[in-house]
């Protein structure tokens, strides 16, 4: 036992000197190669495969021998190899090299031919002989490769391989082709063909491969076959080209077909709202509604058809009083038809923010979220929602201590949870508004860690817009008018919050403030949907403070505005791209980068 022991320790440790040595003599082969000794490279490589047999080391002594025009050499170590090892195809392809290398072309040719002659059933072998001349940059022989072992093993096609080729050679029309007919054996494996194909139809100056893909799924549904697995791909690729309504056309018709239950409508209908297409997500969730409330998805697609206007509304996009009063019937019937329960109080939240907000209605609004509050069956976070939205509308009709007392009850039960950051930071602001400075920069002082990166970046905004302000006035008085002003806002008294504004520029015009009610001019333009003046005030925040805390906040929101609002997509561009280089440090670097590239054309 004892010499058992011994003798494993001794294996061990042999097996570990080996492999340092190995290593060392890999690296010590690697830096003669770069530095172009190949004698000295040569001996340390045949060293290495004589003791390890990796055919990695074998190819690097080949490729010293040639350097070194030592092709008898080279010739003789292959052919033993080959005598050796008859079923490793990749050494004809050494042997070519050999040949070409000495410009004995024809020669070199019937080598690589004697390999794909030689090519049996044997997967494996077929691949490692394809990657041999993907190796030596032989994309033809690869392909020829990968056809011959076609014919011979009709077990295995080798679309993803052969396809994967095409793509290097940039022949999109075959490139296609196998994988298509991939999908044809293989339709569950869609996915992995998306993958695969993503990075050729998305993005700028894609259009001529797209179209080539379009062309090639249109053929193949009017031929019929496997329709679904091409109409599903079919959609994918309008989704690509975020062509929303062309992808709801088709997914509908798949849907039909298959009779399915909507739930890839409703899916597209997600993606649809999430890149602002509104009407295209209205139309997908109405779709899904139509087929009755026997439909598992008919609560979300009622709920859908609401939430598309709803978040249209939020997005800032313009909506006439009677779109308003129309989109509140609706979700009044829907609250009526589904009743105050766990599966409606989205809604009733929705609707009361909706009456409060759009249509001075704070009394109905603050009823509807009291039924919201005891809903039977509600979720606990849900609810906490519904009282902080509460405790907003009671802020709006100015009722602060009642406002006060929610959020804190929202903090308290709350306190880890994003929710309970979030109404900590109300109630610093309502401190703000209010004048009590001390107090919301003792709150702020305290969310500037949270958990939440918005939140977290929120409060340290507002505690820098205390900080910096109070220094150099210490009455505060520019502050307290701008809180006040601030706090008009919230209340959508827009026209007594500008001339709160510009009292301060008229009292204080060289005051460090400057720059916020700037900012806070732009915000009152924009929901009183005057983009333009908008604009202009986000562009002097920009030109004037471009130093200042808010400078890139006007510098996004230039972005946004000129790309969802003011239509111009090359203005928009600019003002994402200006955040990359001007502001790499913030924290809308990701987003403006994001965006820029999407309205380049680039899949994100």
């Amino acid at each position: 036992m004892k010499n058992l022991l011994l003798f494993l320790i001794f294996s061990l440790f042999s097996f570990h000197l080996f492999a340092q040595n190995a290593a060392s003599d890999s690296q010590l082969a690697s830096q003669y190669f770069s530095n172009k000794e190949y004698d000295k490279a040569a001996v340390v490589y045949e060293r290495l495969y004589n003791t390890t047999h990796s055919k990695v080391y074998f190819s690097y002594y080949l490729k010293c021998l040639i350097e070194l025009k030592e092709y008898d050499e080279a010739e003789k170590r292959i052919s033993r190899q080959l005598r050796q090892n008859p079923e490793e195809l990749s050494y004809y392809v050494e042997l070519g090299s050999v040949y070409e290398a000495q410009n004995e072309n024809d020669k070199a040719e019937e080598e690589y031919q004697n390999a794909l002659e030689a090519i049996t059933n044997n997967q494996t072998q077929t691949i490692l002989l394809a990657n041999a001349f993907l190796m030596k940059q032989k994309y033809n022989y690869a392909i020829k490769t990968y056809l011959a072992a076609r014919e011979k093993n009709t077990d295995y096609t080798y679309h993803l391989e052969l396809a994967s080729v095409y793509s290097i050679e940039r022949d999109y029309d075959l490139m296609f082709e196998e994988y298509l007919n991939y999908l044809d054996i293989q339709n569950l494996e869609i996915g992995t063909v998306q993958n695969r194909i993503q990075f050729y139809v998305t993005g700028e100056g894609q259009d001529e491969v797209r179209d080539i893909l379009k062309e090639k799924l249109l053929k193949r549904i009017q031929q019929g076959g496997r329709t679904n697995v091409y109409s599903e791909m079919l959609v994918w690729l309008y989704i690509q080209e975020k062509d929303f309504e062309k992808a709801l056309f088709q997914a509908k018709a798949l849907d039909k077909r298959l009779r399915q239950n909507g739930m890839e409508i409703i899916n597209l209908a997600q993606l649809a709202i999430s890149n602002g297409d509104y009407n295209v997500a209205r139309d997908a969730y109405t779709y899904v509604a139509e087929k009755g409330n026997q439909s598992p998805y008919y609560f979300d697609a009622r709920y859908g058809i609401l939430n598309s206007v709803y978040q249209q509304l939020e997005s800032g996009m313009q909506i006439s009083s009677e779109e308003l009063i129309s989109l509140e019937n609706q979700y009044l019937a829907t609250v009526e038809e589904l009743g105050s329960n766990s599966r409606s109080i989205f809604l009733m939240k929705d609707l009361a923010h909706l009456q409060a907000f759009y249509l001075n209605k704070q009394t109905q609004a603050m009823e509807l979220l009291e039924e919201a509050i005891i809903a039977p069956n509600a979720e606990r976070e849900v609810v906490y929602e519904c009282k902080l939205e509460l405790a907003d509308i009671k802020l709006f009709t100015g009722d602060i201590w009642a406002a006060s007392m929610l959020y804190y009850e929202v903090e308290k039960n709350n306190t880890e949870a994003p929710i309970g950051h979030e109404a900590k930071f109300k109630n610093a602001k309502l401190a703000f508004y209010t004048g009590n400075f001390d107090l919301a920069q003792a709150q702020l002082d305290v969310l500037k860690s949270s958990t939440s990166k918005l939140i977290a970046n929120d409060a340290f905004e507002l505690y820098l817009i205390i900080t910096d302000n109070s220094a150099m006035d210490s009455t505060g008085t520019a502050l307290r008018i701008f809180s006040r002003a601030d706090m008009l806002l919230l209340q959508n008294k827009h026209q007594a919050a500008l001339l709160t504004l510009d009292s301060i520029v008229d009292m204080f015009p060289s005051h460090s403030i400057i720059d916020e009610v700037y900012y806070k001019k732009a915000t009152v333009y924009f929901k009183q949907h005057d983009y333009e003046r908008a604009a202009e005030y986000y562009k002097k925040v920009l030109e004037t403070y471009s130093w200042d805390i808010y400078a890139d906040d006007a510098l996004f929101k230039l972005g946004e505005l000129y790309q969802f609002q003011l239509n111009d997509k090359e203005v928009a561009m600019n003002f994402y791209k200006q955040m990359l280089t001007d502001y790499p440090g913030s924290i809308y670097v990701i987003e403006a980068r994001k965006r820029y590239r999407q309205l380049r054309g680039d899949n994100i």
